[in-house]
């Protein structure tokens, strides 16, 4: 997942609901935001909501429906904070804000950390740049730790394909265990632009080939195709949007990652799967956030 161009500002606006109503929240943003991230506090008991514009938001609109929704669940509606963001010092101040993120065998960490790598760590160094990460902390986490799960399990898949990779952490954390062929796309062109320079910083371009693309529409994925192993962090409903295309461009026995779904999207986006004979390997889950795991069968049903 990335945003916008470096020079353009963005609008944030911030709120939060008590636990137990993100869900209903969550869905209203799907189709509203550009980019939403999700915290949980735990002692506050609260989710923390910070949602990102590209063009400015008609604030009383939003906030109106906050009401409505609110309303609906039976809280009170939320104090919503609208900022207008110049340039994209938010995406680097994001990142700056957080330590790496190390999950499974993975150490995740941008140039500005120093401090030492975990012993047998197999560390990659990610520059955010003007795109955003490739998704929110926790879906790159359980995509970590859904790789780390399948080369413990033995999978070596010759080609892979990192679907809307934002920043490539997780197609180059394939390309590096699997020493596979990796097409990372994404459909905003800076973010293509920033996931070939990390491919550099990591000496992973031989592996990694980045392209600008919706969907599954270039030429590079279809040539690359089929794929032992797709990952997708996106959303659920482009996973399910995308789910025909997805299963046509596996191997028979193939694996699917897919992350930037909900716990409570979970059923929604398998539905998409299971008809065409995909089964759940196994789930992960990291604050709030689900990474699935699916095998294709030895011989695909294609439509």
């Amino acid at each position: 997942m990335s945003r916008n161009s470096v020079h353009a500002p963005v609008w944030r606006i911030d709120f939060e609901v008590p636990a137990g109503v993100e869900m209903s929240f969550s869905d209203f943003l799907d189709d509203r935001a550009d980019s939403v991230v999700m915290f949980h506090d735990e002692a506050a008991k609260v989710w923390r909501f910070s949602c990102i514009f590209e063009d400015r938001p008609d604030v009383r609109e939003f906030i109106s429906d906050l009401s409505v929704i609110s309303a609906a669940c039976r809280v009170t509606p939320p104090q919503a904070i609208a900022t207008e963001v110049p340039g994209t010092d938010w995406v680097t101040e994001n990142l700056q804000s957080f330590p790496p993120i190390h999950a499974g065998r993975f150490y995740v960490h941008g140039s500005h950390w120093h401090e030492p790598i975990p012993h047998a760590a197999v560390a990659l160094r990610v520059d955010a740049g003007a795109a955003f990460g490739s998704g929110e902390h926790a879906t790159t986490r359980v995509c970590l730790r859904a790789i780390d799960g399948l080369i413990r399990a033995g999978h070596r898949p010759r080609r892979v394909l990192d679907l809307g990779c934002g920043t490539a952490i997780l197609g180059m954390a394939a390309a590096r265990v699997f020493r596979a062929a990796v097409t990372a796309s994404d459909i905003d062109p800076v973010a293509v632009a920033v996931a070939a320079q990390n491919a550099r910083l990591n000496h992973l371009s031989p592996w990694v080939d980045c392209v600008t693309s919706d969907g599954l529409a270039h030429p590079a994925i279809r040539q690359g195709a089929p794929y032992g192993l797709i990952l997708a962090n996106i959303l659920a409903r482009p996973l399910v949007r995308l789910a025909g295309g997805i299963v046509d461009s596996l191997v028979p026995g193939g694996h699917l990652v897919l992350s930037g779904l909900l716990n409570h999207q979970e059923e929604k986006v398998l539905a998409a799967y299971r008809p065409r004979g995909l089964r759940l390997v196994r789930s992960y889950r990291s604050d709030g956030w689900s990474g699935l795991v699916l095998r294709a069968p030895e011989r695909l049903e294609r439509e």
